[in-house]
């Protein structure tokens, strides 16, 4: 562990002291306990540390768990929020990447994984599968969503109007999201990514919407296209709130017998987001192209600084959420499941900390 992200953490703990107050013992008790051991902590890493990319802490017997909390994560950009924690606290976790977030949702389910990274409408579906059975903690990606055109007519939604968009996701999610973010225009979907950039290299598809990485593949392609729109950015204007894209959960049970783990999880994914965040152009493309998230660090390169890492908890983690799966269960129930869930839904940290 590095000295910055030592003293990152025990920053964190001081002001979790000022949130909490000191009304609540067990709160202050459980904050104090934890600000020792990150002193503890500080006074190993004094040993010398850089702290550059690609850099791994020793995994000590000191820091050694009984039993590590198993996390199910997700290839490719949603999961590069876990990147140098997968990379760094290997005494502490055990991370398994699935292409598929069906698979992911699946190690919840059967109790195999503690805590997993989802798409938000999956996390809301297995919810309402499992009977309330897991919660969200945060926030990690925000929308990847982007509108590419072979021009520099589109300055705003309203510079879309009346014109033909291609794109993919007929029947998902992404389809309502567009749907809510524009209006008077012509939407044309194809089966694949591949099938788009057919047309963007054809010189067919003027105008397209993508995700991270096909978006930056298709600028690569040296056929003229730009991001013109953030599609996150468009969401904001229209309903005030982020537009989130994927989240971690973890299981009641655990949250409940290890909370001291959950908590400290949390503030190792923060780090390890704002590190990733922190050295975009600075050696973080390269990290994420070692640490396998990407297949080039070209390709590295051209997608990690529009993959919308951001963490989010708390009242502005529920705000968010619940405005995408308010828009869902208006537009498609099965989406998330048959109903938005209820605010059980939902991790607190000061509730967790009192129980």
């Amino acid at each position: 562990m590095t000295m910055p992200e030592c003293l990152c953490i025990i920053m964190v703990i001081i002001v979790r002291i000022k949130e909490q107050g000191m009304n609540n013992m067990k709160i202050f008790k459980r904050i104090l306990a934890l600000l020792t051991a990150m002193i503890m902590l500080v006074s190993f890493a004094a040993c010398g540390d850089t702290g550059s990319v690609g850099e791994t802490e020793e995994s000590t017997t000191s820091y050694i768990r009984e039993e590590k909390t198993k996390i199910a994560s997700l290839s490719g950009a949603m999961g590069m929020s876990l990147a140098k924690l997968t990379a760094d606290r290997d005494y502490a976790y055990e991370v398994t990447s699935y292409a598929d977030p069906e698979q992911a949702a699946d190690q919840i389910k059967n109790g195999t994984a503690d805590i997993a990274l989802l798409p938000v409408n999956t996390a809301a579906t297995l919810y309402n599968e499992t009977n309330g059975a897991i919660k969200i903690l945060a926030i990690n990606t925000l929308s990847t969503l982007y509108v590419l055109e072979n021009g520099e007519s589109i300055k705003s939604a309203d510079d879309l109007k009346g014109k033909t968009v291609y794109t993919v996701g007929k029947g998902t999610s992404a389809e309502h999201i567009i749907n809510r973010a524009f209006s008077d225009v012509t939407v044309e979907y194809k089966n694949d990514f591949n099938e788009i950039t057919a047309l963007t290299d054809e010189g067919k598809a003027d105008i397209c919407i993508l995700t991270e990485p096909a978006a930056a593949s298709v600028i690569a392609s040296g056929k003229g296209m730009r991001r013109a729109l953030s599609i996150s950015d468009e969401w904001n204007k229209i309903c005030g709130t982020p537009l989130v894209q994927s989240v971690v959960v973890a299981r009641n049970e655990y949250i409940e017998q290890k909370p001291e783990y959950v908590s400290t999880f949390l503030m190792h994914n923060e780090l390890s987001l704002n590190y990733i965040n922190a050295n975009l152009g600075a050696g973080a493309e390269t990290f994420l192209f070692e640490s396998k998230y990407f297949e080039s660090e070209e390709l590295a390169a051209a997608t990690a600084p529009y993959c919308n890492l951001k963490f989010i908890k708390g009242e502005e983690m529920k705000t968010a959420v619940k405005a995408v799966l308010d828009m869902l269960n208006q537009a498609d129930p099965a989406l998330i499941g048959g109903e938005v869930p209820d605010d059980g839904f939902y991790y607190s940290e000061s509730v967790a900390a009192a129980e």
